[in-house]
């Protein structure tokens, strides 16, 4: 059935690619703390990048503390409708 002689160049093909493949392996096992370096220098630049790099999003909230007393119950917040309307007025007329 199968009686068509193995081609040389198939098996030369074949032997190179594995005599390939286990150089890189072996220079793998040698060199391996290259890598780990590589790695460590990369995310120590990128860590320094985003330490330093200005902030992309900040925030300003103001909160009305006038009708907390020193009972803890009042330390929810609550708001008064009168007070309500006047707060969304003042938010949406502030330009930040």
């Amino acid at each position: 059935m199968n009686d068509q002689p193995v081609s040389h160049e198939r098996s030369n093909s074949r032997a190179h690619f594995h005599a390939r493949l286990t150089r890189y392996r072996n220079l793998l096992f040698e060199r391996w703390w290259m890598l780990v370096l590589g790695a460590v220098v990369g995310l120590a630049i990128e860590g320094a990048l985003v330490w330093y790099a200005p902030p992309s999003f900040s925030s300003l909230g103001r909160h009305d503390r006038e009708h907390q007393t020193g009972h803890p119950a009042s330390f929810a917040f609550t708001e008064e409708l009168s007070n309500f309307l006047g707060t969304q007025a003042a938010l949406m007329q502030s330009g930040g």
